[in-house]
């Protein structure tokens, strides 16, 4: 691997076009022996490329994206210890073509150690029986292993190459496949279970026949050599289908059955697998962005945000959460709920865990608005529909948009853009005794404020006769929750649809207020703006309703 203190690229077989595709150290910095350095991939395999000595990086003679080849300089590394170097003989041969395909395994991987059991005897006949073991690879500085799958039964009959089990370690998952054809005698192992390097895994009764690389040939020309990771001159088995000579990589030992895995399309490192695993996030559902579609972390991370986004968090779980049985405590009645609730609640769920929300309380003085509402009231003619505070409302909070463009916006589910509208569609929230709507006034800046009274009146009178017609219900860009009539000092609204912010809107109170010596009565209207906290920040909703109180306040600041 090394030349002095220079590392170069390994052997890399049949594999055209090496990339580097990860540095994970930097220059100067101390790196301890084993420690990966940098990720090569070609269009085969991945590899992770490990320090053979403890010491210290001293230069790069590569960047990432670079395309080398066998024996090409890839850094420079200073040695810790003077005497800590490798021997020539024993640096193992790392080849690029002998990787898993999907950058499962690394440098930690060997082929399986197989032995010949001591009570049976080779004979030399085409159909000769004998009994192999199939051993837990030597996984280097790697304590144990954990077997995620057993793909194989007592009894089975087997094929050269067919895959038996799949190991795991924070580092690597490996498939585990059968040396030769045969039956399958003992499994040693169960699922779950840690298993250690030279561990005994698998028996198999395997048949020996006059094919050029037979069960017994591979385990005499293994026999005496270290269980370590094969270096390219190492014998190793023949797969189906090979030509007679070549050497078996072990790409092709341990995915000759491509089908035996769901693992073996998913192209993901190590860490990259780990991060997958705590995040509890299925590879195969996840698109990659790096080089020939390799997944890397930024992917699994987005793969969770626009989960979350779509609603398929586990928080969705509790919505259709079976009830108690109450009719053990005493009677109860089932009531049918009507369809526009149904979609009201479904909606409200939705949202409400969907979107972050933060709710920003605040209070407007509304005297100066009041004693102007009931003064143009008192003096509109008969039958023209008065002006209510719920018209005003719209109106301040079309010319608060106009400021603060933000709030008039839809928020992209990918977190790149958000969309500014330019039109102010002004949503009111309607109670009628099916359930909660929402229609809404369109092109409220281009309205005045009787024209706005009037539309607002004829939507609410249709919603409560179940005449709105969908146009009436789509496309609002803000929504008013106005609770005034009733009661309450106070609450916190869920913002609708696809909006990033609504208003909640209390009864109003008349408050002694200190002006000079003496205490004067005024009235002050509770507000309460709950806003996504995803596209909207705290002081941005401060600002916000302090320009809309300020707006109530003062006619003279906006036209109504």
């Amino acid at each position: 691997m090394s030349s002095g203190n220079v590392i170069a690229v390994p052997d890399v077989g049949e594999a055209e076009e090496i990339e580097v595709v990860e540095i994970l150290v930097r220059s100067g910095d101390t790196v301890q022996k084993d420690q990966s350095l940098l990720v090569l991939e070609s269009d085969k395999a991945s590899v992770e490329i490990p320090s053979p000595v403890a010491g210290v990086i001293k230069r790069f003679f590569v960047d990432i994206g670079a395309i080398v080849d066998e024996g090409d300089k890839l850094l420079e590394l200073e040695e810790s210890e003077p005497d800590g170097s490798m021997p020539e003989a024993e640096q193992p041969s790392i080849s690029l073509d002998d990787a898993i395909t999907t950058g499962d395994v690394e440098d930690k991987v060997a082929t399986p150690s197989i032995t010949q059991s001591p009570s049976e005897e080779l004979v030399d006949t085409p159909t000769e029986q004998f009994v192999v073991s199939l051993r837990m690879p030597d996984m280097g500085e790697v304590e144990s292993a954990e077997v995620t799958e057993v793909v194989c039964a007592v009894g089975q009959a087997i094929q050269a190459d067919q895959i038996l089990l799949v190991v795991e370690t924070d580092k690597a998952s490996v498939e585990i496949p059968s040396p030769c054809a045969g039956v399958i005698v003992r499994i040693l192992t169960t699922e779950q279970q840690s298993v250690v390097s030279d561990e005994l895994l698998i028996e198999i009764r395997a048949v020996a026949g006059n094919d050029s690389q037979s069960g017994r040939e591979i385990a005499a020309s293994q026999q005496g050599q270290p269980k370590r990771l094969v270096d390219a001159g190492t014998k190793v088995p023949v797969a189906a289908g090979q030509k007679k000579g070549r050497k078996s990589t072990q790409a092709e030992l341990l995915h000759s059955q491509t089908g035996a895995s769901n693992l073996a399309h998913v192209h993901a490192g190590p860490a990259v697998r780990k991060l997958a695993r705590e995040l509890g996030v299925n590879l195969q559902q996840v698109a990659g962005s790096g080089k020939r579609g390799r997944i890397v972390k930024e992917d699994v991370q987005l793969f969770v945000k626009t989960s979350f986004n779509a609603g398929r968090t586990q928080a969705q779980v509790t919505e259709n959460r079976p009830l108690p049985d109450f009719s053990k405590f005493g009677p109860v009645k089932k009531v049918a709920l009507p369809r526009v609730r149904q979609v009201s609640a479904r909606n409200l769920q939705r949202s409400w865990q969907t979107i972050p929300h933060v709710t920003h309380f605040d209070e407007a003085d509304i005297t100066e608005l009041e004693d102007f509402r009931k003064l143009t009231n008192k003096e509109q003619a008969p039958g023209k529909t008065k002006l209510t505070l719920l018209a005003f409302l719209i109106k301040a909070c079309t010319a608060a948009l106009q400021a603060y463009p933000r709030f008039n916006s839809s928020i992209e589910p990918d977190y790149q853009h958000w969309l500014e509208k330019e039109f102010y569609n002004i949503g009111i929230a309607v109670e009628t005794d099916a359930g909660l709507v929402v229609p809404n006034i369109k092109n409220a800046d281009q309205k005045s404020l009787s024209d706005v009274a009037e539309e607002a009146a004829l939507l609410a009178g249709q919603a409560r006769q179940r005449k709105l017609l969908p146009l009436d219900m789509q496309g609002s860009t803000f929504t008013i929750s106005s609770l005034g009539g009733i009661g309450g000092s106070g609450f916190t609204p869920i913002i609708n649809g696809y909006e990033v912010a609504i208003l909640g809107v209390a009864r109003a109170q008349i408050k002694p207020v200190y002006e000079g010596d003496v205490f004067v009565p005024r009235w002050y209207l509770p507000l309460a703006l709950s806003y996504d906290h995803r596209a909207i920040d705290g002081a941005e909703a401060a600002r916000f309703l302090v320009h809309l109180g300020g707006l109530l306040s003062d006619l003279r600041r906006f036209r109504p």
